[in-house]
C-alpha cells in the first residue's frame, strides 16, 4: 500500500511541477481559481434583502437530482458498451503486473476517480451567486454539492464496472440489467405523472415529486439529492443516513465485485485501452479516428453530390444522414430540446429574473455551442487531407466546409427556441431573432476556429488554447453585446429585445466575414493541424 501512496503523491508533485514550468498554463489555473474565489466571496459579502422571497429549496434538490441522473445515465450507457475504467494505460502497464493486491489497486483507482470528480465539480462553484440569489444558499451549500457530487460520481463508476463485468458477453443478463434499471425509475415516473395530472400548477407538482419517497429511493441520484436537501434543512441525521447509505453501497459493490469476479483487470482493460487509443489518435493528429462513433454505421445511400469545393458539403451531408436517420436532428438535438422545454416551464413559473427568461435559454445554448462547434464536421475536416488537395480557392473551400455546421445549428435553434417560445408564448419576432442570433453565432465560432490556425501555426494545444479560444470568443462578441444592451435600454419593451437580437446577429455576421477574409489563404500557407496532447 505504501507504493500506491507514493504513486499518488508523486503524481501530484509532478503535476504541480509541470504547471509551474508552463507559465501560460499556470496563468490559466490562477485565473480560474480567481474567478471561483471571487464568486464565493461575492456570495458571502452580498447583502440580501431579508424580506426577499427565495424559491423552494426542493427545486434545488430537483436540479441536483437531474444532474446526477444525467451522470448515471451516461455511465450506464458506457457500461453496456465498453465498460468503465478507473485507470490509465500507465496503470495497466505498471500496476496490473505488480505484486500488489487487486483490492488495493482498485482502492487506488477509486481515489483517482474522486480526484477527477472533485475537479469536474468545480464548475458548480461558478453558480454560487446564482444559487444564492435564487435559493438564499451560502458557500456551505456549494461545498456540500461538490462533495456529494464526488461521492455519487465514485459510486456511478463502480456500478459501471460491475454492470459490465456481469453482463459482458451475455445478452440475457444485459436485458435483465436494463429491466432492473427501468424498474428502479418506474415508481418515480408514476408519481410524477400522477402529480402533474392532479396539480394545475407545474411547479407545485414538481415540488411534490421532489418531496416524495419515490424521489429519495432512486440509487445514486435520489440518495445524493435527498442528502443535500436534508443537510440544507439542518436535518443532519437524515442527511448523514443518506450519505452513509451511499458510502455503504460503494463498499458493498466493491466486495461484490471481487466475489463475483476477483480478476477485474480484463473488464477495465477494454475501456482503458479505448480511451488511450483515442488520446493517442488526437496527439498524432488523427482527429477523425478519435471522434469516430463506436456503433455501426448503417449505409443506406452512397455517393457524394457536387463538384469541387461543393463536394465537401456533399460529403458532410452524407455523413450527417448516416449518423442519424433524421439528418441534422440527432440524439443531441432531442436532448437539448427536452432540456430547453423543461427550463422554459420552470423559468415561466419562477419569474422574477432581471434578464428576459427566453434570453437565458439563448445564453445557455450559446455556451454549449462554444465547445460543441470544435468537434463538428467543419473543424474535423481540417484534420484530413481531402480539403487541402482540392484544386479550388481556399476561401471557397472554407465556406462550403462550414455550411453543415451552420445548418445543424439553425435546425437545433429552430426546434429549441420554437418550442421554448411556444411555452413562454413569446413574440414570434423575438423567436426569429433568437434563431438568427444563434445560427450566426455558430458561423462566427467556425470563423474564429479557422482563423486561429494563422497564429497557432496549426499546432493546437488542447490545454491552454481552449482557454484562449473562450476568451477570444468573448472579446469578439463583446462590442456587439454592448451595443445590443444600449439599444435595449434606449428602445424599451419587446422592440428593444428585437433590436438587441438583430444588432448581435449583424455583429456576428460582420465578425464572421472578417474572420473568413483574414483566413482567406490559410489552407495554402499552413500544414495540416495536429492536436498536441499527452497520452
Amino acid at each position: 500500500m505504501n507504493s500506491l501512496f507514493y504513486l499518488l503523491l508523486r503524481s501530484l508533485k509532478n503535476n504541480l511541477r509541470e504547471t509551474v514550468r508552463k507559465p501560460a498554463l499556470l496563468i490559466m489555473y490562477l485565473f480560474v481559481i480567481f474567478l471561483i474565489v471571487l464568486g464565493m466571496v461575492m456570495n458571502v459579502v452580498t447583502t440580501r434583502d431579508p424580506t426577499a422571497e427565495f424559491k423552494d429549496i426542493h427545486l434545488l434538490g430537483g436540479m441536483f437530482f437531474a444532474l446526477l441522473t444525467m451522470l448515471l445515465i451516461f455511465t450506464l450507457v458506457r457500461a453496456f458498451k465498453s465498460g468503465g475504467s478507473l485507470f490509465q494505460m500507465s496503470d495497466v502497464n505498471l500496476l496490473f503486473v505488480s505484486p500488489v493486491a487487486p483490492q488495493k489497486i482498485l482502492i487506488y483507482g477509486i481515489v483517482q476517480t474522486v480526484k477527477t470528480a472533485l475537479m469536474a465539480g468545480l464548475f458548480i462553484l461558478f453558480q454560487s451567486i446564482t444559487l444564492g440569489n435564487m435559493f438564499g444558499t451560502g458557500s456551505l451549500a456549494i461545498l456540500l454539492i461538490i462533495g456529494i457530487f464526488a461521492l455519487c460520481f465514485c459510486l456511478s463508476e463502480i456500478i459501471t464496472i460491475l454492470v459490465y463485468s456481469v453482463t459482458n458477453g451475455n445478452p440475457a443478463r444485459r436485458r435483465i440489467a436494463k429491466a432492473i434499471i427501468a424498474l428502479v425509475f418506474l415508481p418515480l415516473v408514476a408519481v410524477a405523472i400522477a402529480a402533474f395530472i392532479r396539480e394545475s400548477d407545474p411547479m407545485t407538482a414538481l415540488i411534490y415529486v421532489c418531496k416524495s419517497p419515490a424521489f429519495q429511493m432512486i440509487p445514486v441520484s435520489g440518495w445524493g439529492a435527498a442528502a443535500l436537501l436534508a443537510l440544507l434543512k439542518g436535518h443532519w441525521l437524515a442527511g448523514g443516513l443518506f450519505l452513509t447509505l451511499t458510502a455503504a453501497t460503494i463498499t458493498g459493490l466493491f466486495i461484490l465485485l471481487f466475489r463475483l469476479k476477483s480478476d477485474y483487470y480484463e473488464d477495465v482493460l477494454v475501456a482503458t485501452e479505448s480511451v488511450f487509443e483515442k488520446k493517442r489518435a488526437i496527439a498524432e493528429g488523427s482527429l477523425g479516428l478519435a471522434t469516430a462513433p463506436d456503433r455501426k454505421i448503417q449505409v443506406v445511400k452512397t455517393g457524394i453530390s457536387g463538384f469541387g469545393a461543393r463536394a465537401i458539403f456533399g460529403k458532410h451531408l452524407r455523413e450527417t444522414f448516416r449518423n442519424s436517420r433524421f439528418g441534422f436532428i440527432d440524439a443531441r438535438t432531442f436532448f437539448f430540446v427536452a432540456v430547453a422545454a423543461v427550463t422554459a416551464v420552470v423559468l415561466s413559473k419562477l419569474g422574477g429574473s432581471r434578464l428576459h427568461p427566453f434570453l437565458l435559454i439563448l445564453q445557455y445554448f450559446a455556451w454549449f455551442q462554444i465547445f460543441a462547434i470544435g468537434m463538428g464536421p467543419s473543424l474535423r475536416e481540417l484534420y484530413t487531407h481531402y480539403l487541402y488537395l482540392l484544386p479550388e480557392p481556399s476561401l471557397e473551400k472554407l465556406i462550403w466546409n462550414s455550411l453543415t455546421v451552420v445548418l445543424k445549428s439553425s435546425v437545433d435553434a429552430i426546434l429549441i427556441f420554437g418550442i421554448a417560445g411556444m411555452i413562454f408564448r413569446e413574440n414570434p419576432l423575438i423567436i426569429a431573432g433568437a434563431i438568427l442570433a444563434s445560427s450566426m453565432f455558430a458561423l462566427m465560432l467556425v470563423g474564429i476556429n479557422i482563423l486561429s490556425l494563422r497564429w497557432t501555426s496549426a499546432n493546437l494545444s488542447v490545454g491552454i488554447l481552449v482557454f484562449i479560444y473562450v476568451i477570444a470568443v468573448i472579446i469578439a462578441l463583446l462590442p456587439g453585446l454592448a451595443a445590443a444592451v444600449v439599444a435595449a435600454f434606449i428602445i424599451t419593451g419587446i422592440a428593444g429585445i428585437i433590436a438587441a437580437l438583430l444588432i448581435v446577429s449583424v455583429w456576428e455576421i460582420f465578425v464572421s466575414i472578417l474572420c473568413f477574409a483574414l483566413a482567406k489563404s490559410i489552407l495554402d500557407n499552413c500544414d495540416m493541424p495536429v492536436v498536441k496532447g499527452k497520452f
